[in-house]
């Protein structure tokens, strides 16, 4: 089974990827997408005949995604997704690939920790199904696709969502629930696949645009109507924890319902 790494950077970022996180094995190749950068602060550090390097001149991190899946090679049969800054925990990639051999698996998710070894976050049970509400908590490096299924069905990020854009979140459970519309099945594997460093999400009154994205986001995936009830349950838990910042935070929901 041929795989196919796709990372995405920004600028001179990609000067601080190390071909020592880029393990070379067998039937594995990597695919960088590098946007906005100067070609004189390159330092040529990633040539290997395992590694393409591609530039783009927009930004937004759903075009750089978009971008690495339309270029990916043909002969990749799956696709999983890296960042710059994360680690590759190479003894687990067979075992989380084992899922493919299920032709009806046409996506996966698998497991991230931090550098002190402890999950990113709570995860569902090995192997069990996702759905439309399973998949919302899922980040890009926690995901893996079949490209043919990709390919042959034209799926690609929503270039409305995702850092860089207007919408900066949610770009992620609105892939995959694009996949499983079209009919393709998913499930997670209980295996660490990368170390990512642990992030700050700041608060909600911090990032209007994080507000606004799930607004957006439930009305994309679930609909005009349905999402309504399901916008009004997320914003009565975030109320609960935020009470002085409960109309700023109805008032953005609303804001990027009616944005898409």
């Amino acid at each position: 089974m041929k795989i196919e790494f796709l990372i995405s950077t920004y600028g001179k970022r990609i000067n601080d990827i190390k071909l020592t996180d880029l393990p070379k094995k067998e039937n594995v190749s990597y695919l960088i997408v590098v946007q906005q950068i100067d070609l004189s602060s390159f330092n040529n550090h990633l040539l290997r005949d395992d590694v393409r390097i591609l530039l783009l001149s927009t930004i937004g991190v759903s075009k750089s995604r978009n971008y690495a899946l339309k270029n990916a090679k043909s002969e990749s049969e799956i696709l999983i997704f890296m960042d710059d800054d994360i680690k590759f925990v190479d003894e687990n990639l067979d075992l989380i690939l084992d899922v493919y051999k299920n032709k009806e698996i046409k996506f996966a998710t698998h497991q991230i920790i931090n550098e002190k070894g402890n999950l990113r976050k709570k995860y569902i049970n090995n192997k069990e199904q996702h759905n439309l509400f399973t998949i919302l908590k899922y980040g890009t490096v926690e995901i893996s696709v079949r490209h043919d299924f990709i390919k042959n069905n034209n799926i690609l990020f929503n270039e409305k969502f995702g850092a860089g854009s207007e919408l900066s979140a949610c770009d992620e459970p609105i892939f995959l629930s694009d996949i499983i519309k079209k009919g393709g099945k998913g499930c997670h594997i209980r295996k660490n696949l990368f170390i990512h460093p642990d992030e700050s999400n700041g608060l909600f009154s911090s990032n209007i645009n994080s507000i606004m994205s799930r607004g957006a986001m439930f009305k994309v995936i679930y609909g005009r109507w349905l999402s309504i009830p399901l916008i009004m349950l997320f914003f009565i838990k975030q109320a609960l924890k935020k009470r002085r910042e409960k109309f700023k935070i109805l008032k953005y929901l609303i804001k990027g319902y009616f944005r898409v």
